[in-house]
């Protein structure tokens, strides 16, 4: 699953040109730059550029081409009583970082928007504060000690579309500005023609709306405008509700998403901002509600580590200082039509009632989770207090399950029962009908897949480091947890237990409850519970990662998982996993011996539709495999099969040499060289061998499902979100179906690439909230769990309307533990079923609801 989305959505702090409260000191350009300094960021060799002046500012020129991470201008500054910087930019980059070094030396850094080519010069204004995430130097703790030495400004290689860039700078003030906060947004009073924009995009007021045009089919990632305060100040001030809302109508004439970001000083997407949205029916008006956190309550020492983001009260990623808005971004994410909303009465909803005493110190707050494995310090509909509301909760459930025992019109497959007829094969197969395409089921009945990932007795957290954090620690000498334990290996990238090189012990706090809740026979009532609940729900496939033994009971249609444990491309960096050495030989067999463990027995089930083979590979650009093999020893068989490739075009090693602009002493010398060559003239042969690589890759997977599992279809590699067009046409050659995992509020506008045309599986998508004991809301965020339901609703009905989809299985089936999973920090409250066991009732009607009509959606009768 995805940590965030694939282009991710960049804090905007584009300001209206108000005129700060006091006189600015102007920071004078000329033509020598006198007191500016141009660095080239030597402490990250590769990048060079150039600072000068050019009509009246200065002209930042970057080139990343053989690598480096930046270049900047500094200047020293003496003023002590400025807390505002105001400058203005026109720039070929997405973002610009802004740099403050205090008294003490520590270095202060925030990212702030540029728009990516905006037409004309823009307006910016960033508040002088320390930076809690990106800081370095003196005290090295984010927090910012008076007065401000130097400002300087600096564009990063990420922020370029390009490997060369340039940003314009001039007009560059410091400025003291002491206006209070606005509180949001009286439209009435809001001028239009002050707002900025970011990409292709339109504000006008008419009346009482705000009407919001943003173009379709352009390059930049998160088009829309900002919203900023209209007073002269630099902040708005939402601390009088816990939740922004606005009305919103869809003014196009097809299905649209709109979002919303709420951001602080240092927002990127995934920190110091809040994100939510909403998908809109054509004309429909719906409000959209985006709930929020605030930070600040709780002490320094009171901390929740290991998670994504921590409770309420607590200094965290997504959690606001409500006092210093920075800016609401209204936007939607790379639109592939153009897209017209009309804004109207943005306020405040739900006023804030507190948080819990408990958080005001660490001795109170400690411990922070409960022996159910729930957050303590907060009250919710549904939270757990006793076994014996786990009894209840229980027998309420089987008179739910008596009452809607099976949705109806479905045969024992989940296929349309009452729909035309195929020919049986007795396996699952793809087939093209009435101009949509489907799946059919063994017994020959189209079928659309509506599953939910995860059919499992499990869900852990780690103890090591953080034992104080959880009630009566349960203990691995007590029977009554045998069983229930295990280790984690952390995945790659900065999370808790991998940054402190543990591989923890992990306790199954979802299976302890379930032992309270069903007794010692605890495993196989619920490996049957779960299939009465999912005909109950209208759930007909358990998705990926269910356990091999709930498919087994063979009541339910089920895709398992496969991975490739082979040999890895060593100079590959992935989200999960590096990426495999498809030229080794034992590749294939890999995925062999690791579906024959655990699923050779699906090789003769019918309820078996296919297997995935690995999941949201890290591809890169088109030359990047390729490129990772070059970083790779000479013993690496991808790495000796592209230099026999290279040998067979060119000879010997000076007909290389001549093409690549290098200088290998042999052959030898290529295959033992792991610094790239100059990537322009390598492109083509780059280029050709990853393509190769991606080729091989696709045609093993598919040889090694098709070796254990003849007759089951290969269902692909699940990308993450939509990949570029070459990918995707060289999977749709090996593949039966496509799979994606989408996290959008719709997919009514996802589109194959020219020429492709075949049914495709969604692997993953979800809504999650805040609002029912968790402290982050998943990818795609709602406001509450009826607003889930909702969401689940319109996006199923997305689905079901696109011709090319034949199914979309939700992540996940159980909410991630509250204090985070070992593997990544994640502790999104997104589950039909809470860590206790409890189905959320606004997702189950939901499915139930779609459940009942999705064939007839899918036929056009709807």
């Amino acid at each position: 699953m995805r940590r965030h989305w694939q282009h991710l959505l960049f804090a905007a702090f584009l300001l209206p040109a108000a005129i700060a409260a006091a006189p600015a000191e102007k920071i004078g350009i000329s033509p020598k730059l006198p007191g500016w300094r141009f660095s080239n960021g030597p402490e990250f060799p590769g990048a060079s550029g150039s600072a000068n002046y050019s009509g009246g500012g200065i002209m930042l020129d970057g080139d990343f081409s053989r690598g480096g991470n930046y270049v900047g201008v500094f200047h020293e500054v003496s003023n002590p009583d400025f807390n505002e910087l105001r400058f203005r930019i026109k720039a070929s980059v997405e973002q610009l970082a802004v740099r403050f070094r205090d008294s003490k030396g520590q270095v202060h850094q925030h990212f702030i928007s540029v728009g990516l080519d905006s037409p004309g010069w823009i307006e910016l204004a960033v508040p002088v504060a320390g930076s809690p995430r990106h800081h370095w130097g003196g005290a090295n703790d984010g927090i910012l000690r008076g007065p401000v030495t130097e400002i300087g400004f600096v564009v990063h290689k990420d922020h370029f579309d390009r490997p060369k860039g340039r940003a314009a700078i001039r007009d560059v003030r410091l400025c003291r500005n002491d206006t209070p906060p606005q509180v949001p947004l009286d439209i009435a009073k809001f001028d239009a023609s002050k707002a900025t924009v970011n990409g292709q995009a339109s504000i006008r007021k008419e009346k009482d709306a705000l009407i919001i045009e943003i173009p379709g089919g352009q390059s930049f990632t998160w088009p829309g405008v900002n919203l900023k305060p209209q007073n002269g100040g630099s902040y708005f001030d939402l601390s009088g509700g816990s939740v922004l809302a606005m009305d919103v109508t869809n003014l196009a004439g097809y299905p649209a998403t709109f979002r919303c970001q709420i951001e602080n000083l240092g927002a990127d997407g995934r920190e110091f901002c809040v994100k939510g949205g909403r998908g809109f029916e054509a004309g429909e008006t719906a409000t959209m509600r985006i709930r929020f956190y605030r930070d600040g309550i709780a002490p320094d020492d009171v901390v929740f580590e290991g998670v994504l983001n921590p409770f309420e009260g607590l200094r965290g990623a997504n959690n606001l200082d409500v006092k210093k808005v920075t800016n609401i971004m209204l936007f939607e994410h790379s639109p592939a039509r153009d897209l017209k909303f009309a804004v109207r009465n943005i306020r405040l909803e739900e006023p804030w009632k507190g948080v819990s005493d408990a958080v005001r110190s660490a001795k109170t707050f400690y411990p922070a989770i409960d022996v159910y494995g729930q957050y303590k310090h907060k009250e919710w509909n549904g939270k757990t207090h006793s076994d014996a509301e786990l009894a209840a909760a229980f027998e309420a459930e089987k008179r739910d399950l008596a009452a809607h025992p099976a949705i109806a019109g479905l045969n024992r497959f989940g296929g349309w029962a009452d729909g035309p007829s195929f020919e049986a094969t007795g396996s699952f197969r793809t087939l093209k009908h009435d101009g949509k395409w489907y799946l059919v089921d063994p017994e020959g009945k189209l079928f659309f897949s509506h599953g939910i990932d995860q059919f499992s007795g499990s869900e852990t957290t780690g103890f090591e480091l953080r034992e104080h954090y959880f009630e009566n620690l349960p203990q691995k000498s007590d029977p009554e947890t045998r069983g229930l334990w295990g280790t984690s290996n952390p995945a790659p990238g900065k999370n808790f237990y991998r940054l402190k090189n543990l591989r923890p012990a992990v306790f199954n706090y979802y299976g302890r409850n379930l032992k309270r809740k069903y007794g010692d026979d605890w495993r196989n009532i619920h490996r049957r519970l779960m299939h009465d609940r999912a005909a109950s729900w209208g759930i007909n496939t358990l998705g990926n990662w269910s356990w091999g033994d709930y498919a087994r009971v063979g009541r339910t249609p089920y895709c398992l998982q496969a991975y490739s444990d082979g040999p890895v491309i060593k100079g590959h960096t992935g989200t999960w996993q590096h990426f495999e050495d498809v030229f080794d030989p034992k590749f294939e067999e890999s995925i062999v011996s690791n579906l024959s463990r655990g699923w050779k027995f699906a090789a003769g089930d019918p309820m078996c539709i296919g297997a995935f083979v690995d999941n949201e590979h890290r591809w890169g650009n088109e030359t990047a495999l390729a490129e990772a093999v070059l970083r790779s020893p000479a013993d690496q068989a991808a790495k000796q099969e592209f230099r026999r490739r290279l040998e067979k075009r060119y000879g010997d090693i000076a007909g290389l040499n001549a093409a690549w602009k290098s200088s290998y002493a042999s052959w030898d010398a290529f295959a033992a060289e792991t610094a790239l060559p100059d990537p322009d003239a390598a492109k083509d042969d780059l280029k050709a061998f990853n393509d190769a690589l991606i080729e091989r890759y696709f045609e093993g997977c598919r040889a090694a499902v098709k070796r254990v599992l003849p007759g089951k279809l290969y269902l692909g590699c699940r990308f993450a979100g939509v990949p570029r067009a070459e990918l995707v046409k060289t999977a749709a050659k090996y593949c039966d179906l496509l799979s994606f995992n989408l996290y959008q509020y719709s997919v009514a506008d996802f589109k194959l690439p020219d020429g492709i045309d075949m049914p495709v599986m969604i692997g993953e998508f979800h809504f999650g909230t805040i609002n029912n004991g968790h402290s982050h809301p998943g990818l795609v965020a709602c406001a509450d769990d009826a607003e889930r339901g909702e969401a689940y609703r319109h996006y199923l009905k997305s689905v079901l309307r696109h011709p090319n989809f034949v199914g979309c299985h939700y992540y996940r089936m159980i909410d991630e533990h509250p204090a985070g999973r070992t593997l990544d920090n994640e502790n999104m409250g997104v589950g039909f079923l809470d860590i206790c066991d409890r189905p959320c009732p606004e997702m189950v009607r939901a499915a139930r609801d779609i459940a009942g009509e999705m064939y007839d959606i899918r036929a056009n009768r709807q």
